[in-house]
């Protein structure tokens, strides 16, 4: 078969993106990683998936799309594909990523470490969330000392949506003897914000465990890089969750207020 000769534009198109394409390149080898915004990062990274296309209007144009960065990576296979230059090898390459920044941050997190706070609990469950493109929810399990024991995934969900059987709650719960757990949930399509179901859920939960003998401590919801904490919601009451009622550490090197007499 003979091949067609390449056109003038095309010839000059090709020429266009292989400077552009070592442009980036250099500017990676030659720039601190914190002063690349996102776009640049992300237009990086296509130049060695996507072609005949320009790579910075690529990734300009996902991440216009998706939101951010973090959405472009959280985003379905298929939601991917609905741009022409966003073949299927560049669609695995990007979901693929997305699970390596997961095992990375996983890996990051201080093996024994005492959930001591909210804040706590987000840190250390955040990373099972990294790339998640439905709602999906994790229950982290603790022992009397606050230490984590285990994360159990509970169930996928729909785009908005996810059930958590109560039942699968406890009983991973008491096999592993933990007498203190935490749930969290994903919003990747929403806002960092608990829903009249999730406090309902958490509410009715709460009650099952403590029936056997299990305190849920908090119900955090992620969304993005963002989250939220049930336990700060004003319709939930104290006794709802453990960790509503703990005290707030006091910063390191910030002195007590005495009560005025």
């Amino acid at each position: 078969m003979v091949r067609r000769e390449k056109t003038p534009e095309e010839l000059e198109q090709e020429a266009y993106l292989k400077d552009l394409k070592l442009r980036l390149r250099a500017r990676f080898r030659n720039t601190p990683a914190d002063e690349l915004d996102d776009n640049e990062l992300l237009s990086i990274f296509l130049s060695y998936s996507i072609r005949n296309y320009d790579y910075v209007k690529a990734a300009d144009e996902l991440i216009e799309h998706f939101g951010s960065l973090h959405g472009v990576m959280e985003a379905r296979y298929d939601s991917l594909r609905q741009f022409p230059y966003v073949r299927q090898n560049t669609a695995v390459a990007i979901r693929a990523l997305a699970t390596v920044c997961k095992r990375a941050e996983m890996e990051r997190r201080p093996k024994h470490r005492q959930i001591k706070q909210p804040q706590d609990a987000a840190d250390y469950l955040y990373p099972y969330f990294i790339g998640c493109c439905y709602e999906k929810a994790f229950l982290l399990l603790l022992n009397d000392r606050f230490y984590p024991q285990d994360v159990v995934f509970l169930a996928d969900g729909s785009g908005d949506d996810v059930f958590i059987d109560q039942k699968k709650v406890v009983r991973e719960a008491l096999m592993h003897k933990s007498t203190k757990v935490i749930l969290a949930h994903s919003h990747p399509a929403s806002m960092a914000l608990p829903s009249y179901a999730d406090k309902i859920a958490t509410v009715t939960l709460s009650q099952t465990l403590r029936n056997a003998g299990i305190t849920l401590l908090e119900h955090v919801i992620v969304s993005g890089m963002n989250y939220c904490f049930i336990s700060e919601d004003e319709e939930i009451t104290k006794d709802i969750l453990a960790f509503s009622q703990r005290e707030k550490p006091v910063k390191s090197g910030a002195a007590s207020k005495k009560p005025t007499k």
